[in-house]
Formats: C-alpha cells, sequence, structure tokens
C-alpha cells in the first residue's frame, strides 16, 4: 500500500500535528490565529494554507505582518493589537521573536534583558469585533499566543456564534513552564468548551458540540501520525544537495584528470607529490637528472652555423615554437594544479559537512523513535494496570 506525502510540521512545539490528527479530514477548512507572527517559520497554520485551507491572521507587530501579506496573499491579514476594548494600546515589539507583547511588565523585562524592543502605539481591537467580519461559516481551529495576554482576549468573545471546534492556547508565562490557564480556563468552559489535551505549553479545547475529536487528542505526536518537521525536511534537502555536490565533484576530478593525462601531464604534481617525469624533460634532463640527446647534435648545429643557410633559420624558428609550446604547457599545468587542488579542498569539507549533518540526523531520528517508544510502553502500562 502507497503511504499518503509525509505531513510537513512547521510549528514550535508541533501544535499542528495533533490539529491535523483531528481536522485532517476536512478539505479546505478554516482558522483564525491571533498572535500568527511569522507565516513560515514556528507557524501552526503554514501546513493548512499549503493543504488549501484559508484563514485570518492577527498580528501587530511590522515585521511578521509584511511577511503575512507576502506569504498569506489569500488569508486576510489584520495587523493591530487584539484586547478587551477598541481604540489604541502601547505595543512593545521584540525583533525577530515570537515574545512581542502588549504587557509593560513584560516589555521592560526584555528590555532589561538586552532584547531589541521598540515601544510604540497600534491599533487594538476586542475579539469579537474581528471575528464578526469573518466570512466562513465554519472555523476550525483557532490558535492564540498572545504573550501574557490570553485572557483580555478570550473575554472580549461570547463564543455564541463564533464557534471554532478547537481552540488552542498558548498556557504558559512567557518563556517558562509554568501553568497560567486557571485565570482564563473557567471562561472558556463556561462557554462550552472542553480541555481535551496540554502538551507541555498549550492547551486545546474542543466544543462540546464537536465532542468526539476529544478522543484524537489522548496521546501526543507520534509515528503513526506518519510526519516530519520543516526542520528535518530542510536538513535532509541539505544533505542532498552535498550528496549532489559531492557527486559532482568527483566527475569534475575524473574529468580533470583525464585532461591531464590527455595534455600528457602525470597527475602526480596535481596531488603535490615529487617532480614527475614531464616536468624534468621540460628542464631538458631525463627521469635521473640526465641531460637529454636532442634531435640536433652540436656538431649539427656548428654545421649548420657555419654554413648560414636557411636550415639555421628553420631550426631557429622551430626552437622557438618549441619553446612557446612549452610555457603554454607550464602555464596550462600551474591552473591545473590550482582548480584541482581547490577542489579537493571543497571536496573535503563537503565530506566533513556531510557526515557531520548526517550524524546530528541520525541522533535526532534515534532520540524521536525512543521518546516514541517510551510512550507507547508507558500506554501499554496504563492499559494493563486498567
Amino acid at each position: 500500500m502507497k503511504l499518503a506525502p509525509r505531513f510537513v510540521s512547521f510549528a514550535q512545539n508541533m501544535e499542528d500535528v495533533m490539529l491535523f490528527r483531528a481536522l485532517g479530514h476536512i478539505e479546505a477548512g478554516s482558522y483564525v490565529d491571533i498572535g500568527a507572527a511569522h507565516p513560515v517559520y514556528d507557524s501552526v497554520t503554514k501546513a493548512f494554507y499549503d493543504r488549501g485551507w484559508r484563514g485570518v491572521n492577527v498580528e501587530p507587530s511590522t515585521q511578521y505582518v509584511k511577511l503575512l501579506q507576502q506569504e498569506r496573499p489569500e488569508d486576510q491579514n489584520i495587523s493591530c493589537a487584539v484586547s478587551s476594548e477598541s481604540g489604541q494600546i502601547e505595543f512593545w515589539d521584540v525583533a525577530d521573536t515570537g515574545n512581542s507583547t502588549i504587557l509593560p511588565e513584560l516589555g521592560r523585562k526584555y528590555l532589561e534583558e538586552g532584547w531589541k524592543v521598540e515601544r510604540r502605539v497600534v491599533e487594538c481591537r476586542p475579539l469579537s469585533a474581528i471575528v464578526d467580519k469573518i466570512v466562513a461559516a465554519e472555523v476550525h481551529f483557532m490558535k492564540l499566543d498572545a504573550e501574557g495576554a490570553e485572557k483580555s482576549i478570550l473575554e472580549s468573545e461570547e463564543f455564541c456564534d463564533f464557534r471554532p471546534w478547537i481552540i488552542v492556547v498558548e498556557a504558559t508565562v512567557p518563556n517558562s513552564t509554568k501553568q497560567n490557564h486557571k485565570a482564563w480556563e473557567g471562561w472558556l468552559t463556561s462557554k462550552n468548551y472542553r480541555f481535551a489535551y496540554f502538551d507541555g505549553l498549550n492547551r486545546f479545547y474542543v466544543a462540546e458540540e464537536h465532542s468526539e475529536l476529544v478522543e484524537d487528542f489522548a496521546y501526543p505526536p507520534c509515528f503513526f501520525d506518519h510526519f516530519t518537521t520543516f526542520n528535518e525536511q530542510q536538513l535532509r534537502a541539505n544533505i542532498t544537495a552535498l550528496e549532489e555536490g559531492w557527486q559532482a565533484t568527483g566527475k569534475q576530478l575524473a574529468a580533470l584528470r583525464e585532461l591531464v593525462e590527455g595534455l600528457g601531464i602525470s597527475a602526480d604534481l596535481l596531488e603535490g607529490k615529487p617532480k614527475s617525469t614531464w616536468e624534468s624533460k621540460m628542464q631538458g634532463l631525463d627521469e635521473h637528472g640526465e641531460p637529454i640527446e636532442r634531435e640536433y647534435s652540436n656538431k649539427d648545429l656548428r654545421d649548420i652555423i657555419n654554413c648560414k643557410n636557411a636550415g639555421m633559420v628553420e631550426m631557429a624558428g622551430a626552437n622557438l615554437e618549441l619553446a612557446q609550446r612549452l610555457a603554454e604547457k607550464g602555464r596550462i599545468v600551474r591552473f591545473m594544479k590550482k582548480l584541482f587542488q581547490r577542489a579537493m579542498g571543497r571536496h573535503a569539507r563537503d565530506s566533513v559537512e556531510l557526515q557531520r549533518r548526517a550524524s546530528a540526523h541520525h541522533l535526532e531520528l534515534r532520540e524521536r523513535i525512543k521518546i516514541a517508544e517510551e510512550f507507547l510502553l508507558n500506554q501499554v502500562q496504563v492499559d494493563r494496570e486498567c
């Protein structure tokens, strides 16, 4: 049986794997991403966009809004912060991170820690004002990552007409493992959302009218989800490129050797070995360093000179042509030597890099398999005890 292409996870904590397990049967679904950040890296919605889903991305960071507009032209990208009231609010924009926040205490903390932070005033809307404009009949999931402002955002919507099937909320104090969901979880559960899963960073809630999806969150991402990560995919592509480069370098070296042999030059010279026979011949010596007997003896040359005939001119021309050819051959050899040494150096560097990346990839795969095996063993143990 031919397996379907692997699901590519872009999310920071494989949230998209869990969502796809529950919602993968839906074609061209819809999502709302509050605090969308980068459209690719650590994105919970990127994998769904690539599969034909469309939705709404809300992000106050100028840097990320521009990227969202470029990468997600078919999504609705809204540049604003989300809180309990409409108006304007101070925004602490932490460059190149997902740590940007509307909470002054967090913004000042990042400044003290040396982060590059830009303080500016941005438009602010309640969640209800944003979802009122959503045309889609169904929103299949909403992701909320607001760096500590989750409570005010959730409480700005009644979740009556707007009923995402699944709501994913970041549930720890920013950049820590300390959970903070008690401040807002009661609001969600009072709106008939059932807690389904905690992944160490986010809590997943399922609408009661779709309670059959709760069982899809019984265990974490594993081998049976048939997925790969975006980073792993890039690593594989890099390894493939290195292998292709390695093979191409080998072909170049073979072609270079063939060219060198065609010129009658020993490849030993290119590999840094002792002077070869041809170089000695260029200097008028044989392989033992003895003078080579030339085609014309000294007596013949003296006769030619004494006779002052046309043979002298012919001989001089022949000697000049030979000298020019030898000089040209010397330039070719020097060029070939540099080219060969450069190719060998690159070949060696590519080989080391390929081995390093392959080893790292192998260790990562072993660790993932080990985690999956441990989980399945624990699950079997729990089933036996039950």
